[in-house]
């Protein structure tokens, strides 16, 4: 399937260390769609965007959450 519109790279490495990622939206508040990604820690990060096709530096949010593998 052909995606319906343009992407954006996110980089070249670094994201694989993550096993789950997902947008949940704007979570900031600032009406622009932020990232979160779950490690194979089980430790949970959140990402916002900078409205620039960038992400800002990730934020612990928890870690520890092997009873919700793979939840978000």
């Amino acid at each position: 399937m052909k995606p319906s519109t343009a992407y954006t790279s996110l980089g070249t490495s670094g994201w694989n260390q993550y096993d789950v990622l997902t947008a949940p939206g704007d979570i900031s508040g600032d009406g622009i769609g932020d990232l979160i990604a779950q490690d194979r820690s089980n430790t949970v990060y959140r990402y916002y965007s900078t409205g620039n096709g960038t992400f800002g530096a990730r934020v612990k949010i928890s870690g520890g959450w092997s009873g919700c593998k793979g939840v978000f």
